[in-house]
């Protein structure tokens, strides 16, 4: 075809080379304003109608169909885009072609480096604090891990400088969670999500008491997709696991009855707005990553300004990058479809502290009823509401 022609509408009026192809002004304009502004057009017949000069305003549809069959690639955009109406364009005319099928707009086809790497970072650090673990303790016996010591006594401060001053790191065992005093199982929680926190450069970069404001409102939640995700692997387990422990309340005893049908209570809601949700959704390890770590840093309207502002900008960071890969991991979805999932991911992480709101109360009875020796650290982590602003009573 003559380079003079426009390779999309056959127009032979100012053309030249735009986005890898020859092609009028017109159809320019049209890519670009389809790209920038998202549109969706939709083909009344059977998605094959002629694109000329002519008609090219007909049939949006066949006429982006036509400029991504010609090459032209969003790629190839340089100049800043304005969204200022041409009202001289006859190309903003409005169609009336009834809705038959959607266009899928351009995906990116690779990760930014931003998103890359923030993605590689959380992937690694979060497989590293899960495996670094102290192996001399491996032989324990499970009675053994339930009657070892622990610091009850030390401050949120210490245990987020060295959360092994609060208890050794062991390799994760479900099995700790088989009694109802489960305080064993919830310190060997802490050092793991404190560890985590730690690895992450923008938690370090917090004032010390924004460390601790912020990690005191977001440890309970956190310990769901660290528990679950993580150390279980598997919600069908952990499932299985809490419906199957016949030892978890001693028959007979002061309050059993009352802690047994909140206990039954408490799976029921699990798995209603839990477990059914995550099965549907199947998040993989990029999302979970991401997701976790916007879990640590919600919240942060009670740090301090400068705690807010560091908080915020890397939660920007993490919605964009959460986005972007869901746009190219899920690239055969309708555009519909990933903002569906990715409201769902962010629905799910909204559950979750739904729900720690009813283990809590489940939680407070055990404790009162000296089924759970629920004190110092623990206790200020797990049942004390920490919502004020930073420097405010």
């Amino acid at each position: 075809m003559d380079l003079k022609e426009c390779e999309v509408c056959a127009d032979d009026q100012q053309v030249s080379r735009h986005y890898s192809v020859a092609c009028c002004y017109g159809c320019k304009a049209f890519f670009r304003r389809t790209v920038f502004e998202k549109k969706k057009y939709y083909c009344k017949e059977e998605k094959s109608c002629e694109v000329t000069k002519a008609n090219r305003n007909k049939c949006r549809y066949c006429r982006y169909q036509k400029c991504l069959k010609t090459g032209m690639s969003e790629d190839n955009f340089r100049e800043p885009y304005s969204s200022t109406k041409s009202t001289a364009s006859s190309d903003e005319a409005q169609s009336s072609s009834a809705p038959s099928s959607v266009v899928l707009l351009p995906t990116p086809k690779t990760l930014s480096p931003t998103t890359e790497n923030i993605i590689i970072f959380l992937k690694s650090m979060t497989k590293s604090t899960l495996e670094n673990y102290d192996p001399s303790y491996d032989n324990l016996k499970l009675e053994e891990c339930l009657k070892f010591p622990l610091n009850r006594v030390a401050k949120l401060s210490e245990g987020l400088r060295n959360p092994h001053l609060i208890v050794p790191k062991m390799k994760f065992d479900l099995q700790w969670f088989k009694y109802s005093n489960m305080s064993f199982g919830w310190y060997q929680i802490f050092v793991y999500i404190a560890e985590w926190a730690k690895g992450i450069p923008q938690f370090r970069m917090l004032k010390a008491e924004d460390q601790e404001r912020l990690f005191h409102l977001n440890f309970a939640t956190l310990s769901f997709p660290m528990c679950f995700y993580y150390m279980v692997g598997d919600c069908e387990k952990m499932k299985e696991f809490m419906c199957a422990n016949d030892d978890f309340v001693e028959s007979g005893t002061f309050g059993s009855e009352i802690i047994t049908n909140l206990g039954k209570k408490l799976l029921d809601i699990y798995e209603t707005h839990l477990f059914s949700p995550f099965r549907k959704l199947k998040p993989d390890d990029e999302e979970m990553a991401l997701g976790m770590a916007l879990m640590l840093f919600q919240f942060s309207e009670s740090l301090s300004n400068e705690g807010h502002l560091i908080c915020s900008k890397y939660k920007e960071k993490l919605y964009t990058a959460l986005y972007e890969y869901q746009m190219i991991k899920f690239a055969d979805q309708t555009e519909l479809e990933r903002i569906q999932r990715y409201t769902m991911l962010m629905e799910l992480m909204h559950r979750v502290t739904k729900i720690w709101s009813e283990e809590c109360e489940f939680h407070l009875l055990l404790s009162t009823f000296n089924e759970m020796n629920v004190d110092g650290l623990l206790k200020e982590l797990l049942f004390t509401k920490c919502l004020t602003k930073h420097g405010k009573a």
